[in-house]
């Protein structure tokens, strides 16, 4: 019984996407304990919920673009990556519809205030990616303000 478990694709699962891990291991305990049709239901369920999970509550990732290029990456993946004042530039790594425009809104919103800028929000389709640019002011302080 131990043969037919692929504990090498399970860490590889693991380290790479974790809700992917857990529809293996869940199938796995379900088909050993209650049997194959039980566990594929099991598993297409629980597939279908990630899904529907995924596509809910997208990633989202602020870009900056590379010194010397006209390439935009992830500022967590590439902090030296720069920033322009007064925008901006948020990717989305789903597409815009009714079930997610809520959630995008509260984190681009969101995300400007933590940096401080007053947000304009402006949509804009681009080949296979859909970007979120936000084009914003820097709040008006006077200079005796800390």
């Amino acid at each position: 019984m131990v043969t037919l478990l692929d504990f090498p694709e399970a860490a590889y699962l693991w380290k790479v996407h974790k809700f992917d891990f857990l529809v293996w291991i869940t199938s796995c305990f379900i088909t050993m304990f209650l049997g194959v049709e039980i566990g594929l239901g099991v598993a297409v369920i629980l597939s279908l919920l990630i899904v529907l999970y995924e596509s809910a509550y997208p990633h989202t990732a602020v870009l900056g673009r590379l010194q010397g290029s006209s390439v935009y990456r992830n500022v967590k993946q590439y902090p030296e990556a720069e920033h322009y004042d007064g925008i901006v530039i948020c990717r989305i790594d789903a597409p815009l519809y009714f079930a997610n425009t809520e959630y995008i809104r509260e984190v681009s919103v969101g995300g400007m205030s933590f940096y401080g800028f007053r947000a304009q929000v402006y949509l804009r389709q681009l080949t296979l990616t859909l970007f979120l640019i936000i084009c914003s002011r820097v709040l008006h302080r006077s200079p005796t303000e800390t």
